[in-house]
């Protein structure tokens, strides 16, 4: 198989995890909500075409092996995904503080009316 696979689609169990309009621009966060979406369900299948995607090397050890045991006990376990689910909740809220950051830092500027950089006047070295 090559290529990377594709993301699960938009369904009630991802509308419950989608909660900022930035998930579907960002590429990371739209994998850990498909990937969430599919430890949920316990699709096996699903979670493992998931641990081979090329972003799945950014997953802590903790959520891959998490994912991993809920694909081996499929449907009959009741285990929740709590790491995946955490590292989910961490990644957003980092996400939304650099965008508010980011935004704040727009409002301050065009509320001075400063550039984002600092301009330094250049003199002639008479040396």
């Amino acid at each position: 198989m090559t290529g990377t696979p594709p993301l699960l689609p938009l369904d009630p169990v991802r509308r419950n995890l989608l909660s900022e309009p930035q998930a579907e621009e960002d590429p990371l966060l739209a994998y850990l909500e498909s990937l969430c979406a599919a430890l949920l369900a316990r699709d096996a299948a699903v979670i493992r075409r998931h641990l081979r995607h090329p972003l799945a090397r950014t997953l802590p050890r903790s959520v891959r092996d998490e994912a991993l045991a809920i694909a081996r006990l499929g449907e009959r376990t009741l285990r929740a995904p709590i790491n995946a689910l955490r590292f989910y909740h961490q990644t957003t809220q980092l996400l939304m503080g650099s965008e508010s950051r980011r935004v704040a830092a727009a409002a301050e500027s065009a509320e001075t009316g400063s550039p984002d950089q600092l301009e330094f006047p250049l003199a002639a070295n008479d040396d």
